[in-house]
């Protein structure tokens, strides 16, 4: 990879840091959903595609010596679904070659049986396919959308996490005020953690090269940042 090559990899690793980030951080601030979600969803939407792009072309190259073509980047569209399949296969088998596999696969096995981070995976890919406009859309089709919205998706998210923390529901149902807010950031708080597990793991492949030397040489332009307040705490290492 020439150098000019390299600064773009690094800048398109930092704008992928920065939006994921601000993604993070937007869901530990969420009061109303309503009122954040375009937010969340643009910024997770945007990043996590960004990331796992740059995921796929950089164990290609190390693969092949050679980036994937813009067409067949192209190609890949928005489908956060199909490139989360994509990239959780050359994963897998990028572990059968690499020393520190154990300690890999801890993090790799914890996203993969995280209950919640398909359904968050379905809200952004979502979004980014058509969501930006799902509502605009659905004004021209007399209001008889065929496809689910990222808002009802997110739902089922959060009901998801409010069927195993039943604490957390009865705190959002029946409180109010200050207590009724800090029941709203534990349940961000679980959507948070899910979002960051799978943003930690894919730096834990490039950091310790698990995908090439390349990527463990700009994995400090992808490293996640380390929250305060347990938002995006680590359970895995």
């Amino acid at each position: 990879m020439n150098e000019l090559m390299t600064l773009a990899l690094l800048k398109e690793g930092t704008s992928a840091k920065n939006l994921l980030r601000g993604s993070l951080e937007s869901i530990a601030s969420i009061k109303f959903v309503d009122n954040s979600s375009d937010i969340v969803f643009t910024l997770a939407s945007i990043g996590i595609e960004k990331l796992m792009k740059m995921s796929i072309g950089l164990i290609e190259f190390q693969d092949n010596g050679k980036w994937p073509s813009e067409n067949r980047m192209r190609t890949m569209g928005h489908s956060i679904v199909s490139m989360n399949e994509r990239l959780n296969c050359m994963l897998r088998k990028s572990l059968e070659e690499v020393k520190q596999r154990p300690y890999l696969e801890k993090f790799y096995n914890y996203v993969e049986n995280d209950p919640y981070w398909p359904d968050l995976i379905k809200v952004f890919d979502a979004y980014g396919k058509s969501g930006r406009f799902y509502y605009l859309d659905s004004l021209a089709n007399g209001y008889s959308p065929e496809k689910t919205s990222p808002l009802d998706y997110w739902d089922s998210v959060e009901i998801k996490i409010l069927d195993d923390f039943p604490d957390i529901r009865s705190e959002i149902i029946h409180s109010y005020g200050i207590e009724h807010g800090q029941a709203r950031a534990r349940l961000n708080q679980k959507i948070a953690e899910s979002f960051y597990c799978w943003w930690e793991m894919i730096y834990k492949f490039w950091a310790l090269g698990a995908i090439g030397p390349i990527a463990k040489s700009c994995c400090s332009h992808i490293e996640p940042p380390r929250y305060k307040n347990d938002i995006g705490k680590q359970p895995i290492s």
